[in-house]
């Protein structure tokens, strides 16, 4: 028996509408910025190889308009996993699509000059800073109180480093010639616009609205010397417009003149300190003509405009000297005659303290086993040694008290002579109380960093972060 055929209808089903075009591009973008958000959140974690592919999904699904910011977070997160090569490749992808970002000139500046190709590094910085220099001249909104301050750092012959921020960010730092005005001038009171002062680009910021008044942190005069020139010149058109360390006065900070000024003043002790040129005619008989200026073994040379160790050396003997020096051929150099200062027998003593406004601030007392005295040091000896953090806790608290009248009253007659509104001077005292100075100048770093080991100089510190923008305002005010 035939079983009764079973018919179905099917009814055809409807294609689905076509999405428009502006609902595929609201789509796109929302992928987009789910592959964005999930990039930032891997890259939080720590999961960077999972971030990276977020982004380039991110980067493959983005319109041609919004490729360079996705090539920029991805550029930034290779450069976090230490993918140098790769984050060289995004960042000039960034320029491809947008030839005047600046950052990302930089940012490659610094990648170079991490590889040691310090001719390309100069060449890509000098193009960020010519694309912008950093001030933005109508940033100021109508309705901000806060006076407006023109920061100005040097950088003919200072440079782009990668840093490392406390999230475990890469960030550009810039290093050589300047001091830095992070914890010196405070934000909540003052509108900053920062300067790089480059050949003549500051004498050609001319449409700017006027500034309150003018920073200049321009710090070293061996390696900034030009920059402070161009200082100069616009201040003197600019000469209602109060200023914070005149460059006149930081260009007599130099290690020399400094030896000229200050070995002069009674019971103060500079080292023998000469700038000189290892030109052919020294090389010749380096251990002579250092005889004939006067210096005796050991010898500290120093390149001129370094504040590190690494151009920075220790000479105990002649031959070692003559070494030393025909490796420096061609180079300005300082020779400054060592002068062996023990602390407690057995130790070594930097103080150091700030000059703001004319007044004086303690900011360290080290000691350490080393002769070249470091910070970095401190928490391997001074930790450890309760009688050194007494020594350091009686100079914060009371100068004057610690280190006796006569030697405070040198260091008053220290801070008159630079005529700096701020300056540092690294300095200790001798057994027979001699005023023994290290150095002076403005190119001193203020931070909170040792702070965080040795708790009790953090009300020290605030103390000198206010001073320094209550001399601003003072400044302004007139």
């Amino acid at each position: 028996m035939n079983k009764p055929k079973i018919v179905v209808k099917v009814t055809p089903r409807k294609k689905p509408p076509a999405l428009s075009k502006k609902a595929l591009s609201a789509l796109q973008k929302a992928e987009v910025e789910a592959y964005v958000k999930t990039g930032f959140a891997l890259q939080k974690c720590g999961k960077l190889d999972a971030a990276i592919e977020s982004f380039c999904r991110a980067l493959d699904l983005s319109p041609e308009p919004q490729k360079a910011k996705c090539l920029e977070w991805l550029a930034q997160t290779y450069l976090r996993n230490n993918q140098m090569d790769k984050a060289e490749d995004a960042f000039r992808q960034v320029i491809g699509y947008d030839s005047t970002n600046s950052q990302a000139y930089l940012f490659l500046s610094a990648i170079h000059r991490n590889r040691g190709e310090y001719n390309e590094a100069r060449k890509l910085m000098v193009k960020g800073i010519g694309l912008r220099p950093d001030v933005s001249p109508h940033s100021k909104q109508p309705a901000d109180p806060r006076p407006r301050i023109l920061s100005l750092r040097g950088v003919e012959n200072a440079y782009y480093l990668l840093g490392l921020s406390r999230n475990g960010q890469r960030k550009l730092k810039i290093r050589g010639g300047n001091f830095t005005s992070r914890y010196f001038v405070d934000k909540s009171r003052f509108d900053v616009a920062n300067f790089m002062v480059l050949g003549d680009n500051l004498e050609q910021m001319n449409d700017c609205p006027p500034f309150a008044a003018v920073l200049n942190a321009i710090a070293d005069p061996d390696v900034e010397g030009a920059s402070l020139k161009s200082v100069m010149a616009y201040l003197r058109h600019h000469p209602q417009t109060p200023v914070i360390n005149h460059p006149k006065s930081v260009l007599r900070t130099s290690r020399d003149e400094n030896y000229r000024r200050f070995n002069a003043i009674e019971g103060v002790i500079f080292p023998l300190t000469i700038r000189l040129i290892v030109d052919e005619q020294f090389i010749k008989d380096p251990a002579g003509r250092a005889a004939d200026l006067g210096f005796e073994y050991p010898i500290l040379v120093r390149d001129t405009g370094t504040q590190t160790g690494r151009t920075f050396a220790k000479i105990e003997q002649a031959d070692q000297f003559c070494t030393d020096i025909r490796g420096r051929a061609g180079r300005e150099v300082y020779l400054i005659q060592f002068i062996k200062t023990r602390f407690h027998e057995h130790y070594y003593r930097k103080m150091r303290a700030f000059f703001i406004d004319g007044k004086i601030y303690p900011v360290v007392c080290h000691i350490d086993k080393m002769w070249n005295v470091h910070g970095s040091n401190r928490t391997d000896v001074m930790l450890e040694n309760p009688w050194m953090m007494d020594e350091e806790k009686a100079y914060m608290a009371d100068p004057r008290a610690h280190l006796g009248d006569k030697a405070y009253g040198i260091l008053e007659q220290l801070n008159k002579i630079a005529q700096l509104d701020f300056c540092g001077v690294d300095f200790t005292l001798r057994g027979d109380g001699t005023f023994q100075i290290y150095e002076l100048n403005p190119a001193m770093r203020h931070s909170f960093d040792h702070a965080r080991k040795f708790p009790y100089l953090q009300p020290y510190y605030t103390v000198i972060s206010r001073a320094f923008s209550d001399m601003i305002e003072r400044k302004i005010s007139g």
